[in-house]
């Protein structure tokens, strides 16, 4: 057992019933949450209703009802500065609304950060529905990966918001997700901005059930339908990091995307130009996105 105090982050848009299971399961963790802060990003469904309903009968559930919907980097930037004005909690547990942990997932984590020195994140094993491991979110091994393997851990440099539990020495440190991100991406810049001066780690034994629609990756090549244009934020947001590591890393990724140009435009796929002004609309973009880490107030930076 520990006397770490955890609050948990969830972001939440329209998804009601998968909200409603992923709560049952945060309600039934072994180990009681100090906080449960809930950020409703302007759902129009009885998410609302369903949120007033659980704080009236559980007094850590806390609920920021948001005027619109911010994404989800912003949800998760809002989140955390929410449960901060509550406490500085020790650990801050991100996750989705279709996150299902197993009853011991949170027992695990903290388990784990008694075998590590200078923590920043720990990363859950996520499976989908039928036990597969998720093809959404298979974290970055770091090149120091072997350090702890007989403790069940693999070292990281990156990972999702499918279950991070992330340390405040961190937060306070590297600051907040950027929120400006909106979606894509904002969970890699985040865990790799982290990764770069503190020890993270994926913990084999933390299992949590991700119910997306289907076990499957995120193409714009085989991508149709509304979701086409949301693929500018992935472009203009992976531009962002390749720009942080530097011009070869940036021209790199930019040669990529307009291998990718081609390779659509010569493909039998569909909404082919859309595609393409999607992509080079986010990389026009992502030339001058250049957004501020946001920092936690009253905090060391140094």
């Amino acid at each position: 057992m520990t006397d770490k105090t955890v609050a948990l982050i969830m972001v939440t848009y329209n998804r009601l019933e998968l909200l409603k299971g992923a709560m049952d399961t945060i309600f039934n963790q072994t180990n009681k949450l100090d906080g449960i802060f809930i950020i409703n990003n302007n759902s129009t469904d009885e998410t609302e209703k369903y949120l007033d309903t659980i704080t009236k009968s559980h007094s850590n559930v806390h609920v920021k009802n948001l005027k619109k919907n911010i994404g989800g980097a912003g949800g998760f930037n809002e989140g955390i500065k929410f449960a901060y004005q509550f406490n500085d909690y020790d650990f801050y547990w991100l996750m989705d609304d279709d996150t299902y942990p197993k009853e011991d997932a949170l027992n695990n984590l903290l388990k784990a950060d008694l075998n590590i020195d200078n923590l920043g994140f720990l990363s859950s094993n996520v499976l989908w529905t039928d036990g597969n491991p998720v093809v959404m979110n298979v974290p970055t091994v770091s090149a120091v990966w072997n350090s702890k393997v007989k403790d069940g851990l693999v070292g990281l440099s990156s990972a999702s918001f499918v279950s991070m539990l992330i340390s405040k020495e961190a937060i306070h440190k590297c600051g907040l997700p950027i929120k400006e991100f909106f979606i894509w991406g904002d969970d890699v810049e985040y865990s790799n901005r982290i990764s770069k001066i503190f020890s993270c780690y994926f913990v084999s034994e933390s299992t949590v059930i991700h119910h997306m629609k289907a076990n499957s990756g995120v193409d714009i090549l085989t991508e149709n339908g509304d979701r086409v244009s949301r693929h500018y934020y992935d472009t203009r947001n992976r531009f962002y990091m390749a720009k942080q590591e530097g011009t070869k890393a940036s021209l790199k990724y930019v040669l990529n995307r307009i291998s990718m140009m081609f390779k659509i435009l010569f493909s039998d796929s569909q909404n082919k130009f859309k595609k393409i002004k999607v992509m080079i609309h986010g990389l026009w973009s992502g030339m001058f996105f250049n957004p501020n880490v946001e920092y936690l107030k009253n905090t060391d930076q140094n």
